[in-house]
């Protein structure tokens, strides 16, 4: 990496200082693990383009909250090699129901999730765009219902 774009990196806090020496240490590492490769190309695999996203922090503005992982690879078309693929994406679910009509997160649907709903539609907050159209209107507030009504 350039120094002059490192500087630039530390000196606008665009990366934590530990971020910036984690990805030299992961690039470190990965430059010694093929230090002893005898081909003149190196590794046959080759991914056209990469990103190292720089993460580990916790972003947050009113009630959006962001989190990042240093190394989660961007989302983007799948790439193929010779009986291997990579796909880049977002963390999956672990396997666990998802209730969506659960608004306040707690594994129980109950009253409480309905007025934390009924506060979000109120106050028109994320939350409230039920059926996720850019939208919050009376066609969340019946898909709420619908889901409260069937349970999780």
């Amino acid at each position: 990496m350039n120094t002059s774009v490192l500087s630039f990196l530390l000196g606008a806090h665009l990366l934590p200082r530990c971020a910036v020496f984690v990805i030299l240490g992961v690039l470190g590492c990965a430059a010694a693990a093929h230090a002893d490769d005898p081909s003149p190309t190196g590794n046959p695999y080759d991914i056209d383009w990469n990103t190292i996203d720089g993460g580990g922090d916790m972003s947050s503005n009113g009630p959006l909250v962001l989190e990042g992982t240093i190394g989660q690879h961007d989302a983007g078309v799948e790439m193929q090699g010779a009986g291997f693929s990579l796909v880049g994406g977002y963390w999956p679910l672990d396997g666990a129901d998802l209730c969506l009509a659960d608004i306040n997160q707690d594994g129980t649907l109950d009253f409480f999730d309905y007025l934390d709903f009924v506060a979000a539609f109120s106050e028109q907050l994320p939350p409230a765009d039920f059926n996720y159209d850019g939208n919050i209107d009376f066609f969340d507030y019946l898909d709420f219902v619908a889901a409260f009504s069937n349970g999780c």
